[in-house]
This record gives structure tokens, sequence and C-alpha cells, in this order.
């Protein structure tokens, strides 16, 4: 992922809604105002989760705790190990990195453009829901 993604605790919403979340803050942190703010407090708050994650499992990496489970435990024990993973979420980052003829390329403003869009999955969710998924993560 090149560091497109942090782990963070977040037991109180599954990771399907972190997704929604996350990415409602990316359209509304692309605009300016008020939305752009709360967007950011959220954001923040967010990312401030991460700290638990570190005292559970040691690092915030999702790269470093892929490569733990797959290359040294044995099945055993990432079975044993799949209970601290429990409300253990993986925050999509701002940043969508691929390799293009040996460059690296973040794409995700021209992917942020799509979803605010009239085609994008945001044409027609009213700002008011933002702010309710924005003050739940707050809070």
């Amino acid at each position: 992922m090149m560091g497109s993604g942090l782990l963070i605790w977040l037991p109180e919403i599954t990771q399907a809604e972190l997704h929604h979340i996350a990415r409602a803050i990316y359209v509304a942190r692309a605009e300016e105002g008020g939305m752009a703010d709360a967007a950011t407090r959220a954001l923040d708050a967010l990312t401030a989760r991460r700290t638990e994650a570190k005292k559970r499992l040691g690092s915030d990496d999702p790269l470093l705790l892929s490569s733990v489970l797959h290359e040294h435990l044995t099945a055993k024990e990432r079975a044993e190990a799949a209970g601290r993973l429990e409300g253990i979420r993986l925050l999509p980052l701002d940043k969508h990195v691929v390799r293009i003829h040996g460059h690296d390329i973040n794409g995700f403003p021209q992917i942020v453009k799509f979803w605010r869009s009239e085609r994008g999955p945001f044409a027609k969710l009213p700002v008011s829901e933002w702010q309710q998924m924005f003050a739940k993560i707050a809070a």
C-alpha cells in the first residue's frame, strides 16, 4: 500500500462504515469552509486512535502487521492473534500511490474528483448526512 493507510482502534464502528466516513472526510476536505474544518477535526480524531492500536499491536503499520502475520506466525499463532485484532480498523489515508514507468504517482486527487462529480457517490448525499458521520467520529 506504500503508506496508504494506518491501523487504528475503533471497535464502535465497522470497517465498511469507516471507509464511508473516510471517503466523506476526503471529499469535504477538498472544499473550503466549515465542512472542511469539520472533516479535518474528524480525521484528527480518527488519526489519534492509532495510539491505542500501537499499544495493542506494537505498531500502526498495516504492512508490518501483514508481514508478521503471514511470514512469521504459524496458523495456530495467527488464530490466537485474531482476538487481538478485534476492533482494529484500517484507516485509508489521502494518497493512492501507483508506480508508472518507474515513477510514483499519487492518484488520490483524481479519485476525490470522481467522488465529487455528478456520477460519484457523493453527488446526491445530503451534507447533513456528512455532518452526522463526522459527529459520530468526533464525539
